[in-house]
């Protein structure tokens, strides 16, 4: 049977796990109509794993994927957003190629549900594109994990999850959006994405760094209104001149650069309309 480039076709492992889970839903439709067991076992199907095994990437429904962050930047969806306007209008062949440049990860968890590390600006740009699918690399493959307390538990260990509202205070695991759809705008992690983009800090591949360079921006006292391009602006001038500041440096933030942005704000104005106010920016 062929597959699309890059994505696996249905494994042993993968019809171990489905017959389980057929298994276990079959228990509770005893006594159910039969167009409700058909519905169910559909469910089983879509809504699990499927075809995704650790150490491969696959094709998965972007609204059945299940984030591991409240909080979202909201500008840079709508930039990825632009991204894949450009790409329809090119074609399918530029469609593709985005996708693969945006490949999420992601765990498999209890019930075989994909849990989403890294990709959900792209993922929520999918969503609201009404774009169905995405590619994922499955990095941990943990549905043998019944028990939620122990797959969070492994989540947490090895940084998988980011439980922090955008005040900084803890969260439970159950606040988590169900879905990308359900990701909250925050407009300082916005702030932080547009701050790497222009190398205010560097990308040092680390979990959670924009969220640390956000949680930082808001503290130090940046005024933002989310709705208002031109306090996005005034922040932008602001948070690039802060990132390379002495209080930077002492907060210890990854990616810190010591070299100065340009003393002229005018041309930090047009450098934040060049990066993202074209072509995708708005």
């Amino acid at each position: 049977m062929g597959t699309d480039s890059g994505v696996k076709a249905l494994s042993v492992e993968s019809c171990r796990r489905l017959t389980e889970t057929f298994s276990v839903r079959l228990r509770l439709t005893r006594g159910m109509p039969a167009c409700l067991i058909f519905v169910t076992f559909l469910l089983a199907w879509t809504g699990s794993a499927g075809e995704c095994t650790q150490g491969e990437t696959c094709k998965v429904r972007v609204k059945q994927l299940r984030p591991t962050q409240q909080r979202v930047g909201m500008k840079e969806v709508a930039f990825r957003m632009g991204e894949i306007r450009q790409a329809r209008v090119e074609g399918d062949g530029a469609l593709s190629a985005l996708k693969k440049e945006n490949i999420g990860k992601g765990v498999i968890g209890p019930e075989g549900e994909i849990y989403l590390i890294d990709g959900h600006h792209f993922a929520r740009s999918l969503a609201e594109a009404g774009i169905e699918n995405m590619k994922v690399e499955i990095i941990k493959d943990w549905s043998h994990l019944t028990s939620p307390a122990q797959f969070w538990e492994k989540m947490e260990s090895h940084d998988f999850v980011y439980l922090k509202d955008q005040e900084g205070r803890r969260i439970r695991f159950s606040q988590l959006p169900r879905t990308v759809i359900g990701l909250q705008d925050d407009p300082y992690r916005s702030l932080a994405w547009m701050v790497k983009v222009a190398r205010g800090f560097e990308d040092a591949n680390e979990p959670f760094q924009e969220f640390a360079w956000a949680s930082f921006f808001k503290k130090s006292g940046i005024q933002i209104k989310s709705s208002n391009l031109r306090s996005y602006q005034r922040a932008f001038v602001e948070a690039m001149h802060l990132a390379r500041s002495d209080a930077a440096e002492a907060a210890g933030l990854t990616g810190f650069r010591s070299v100065k942005p340009p003393k002229d704000p005018c041309k930090l104005r047009e450098k934040f309309f060049r990066l993202f106010m074209s072509p995708y920016g708005n």
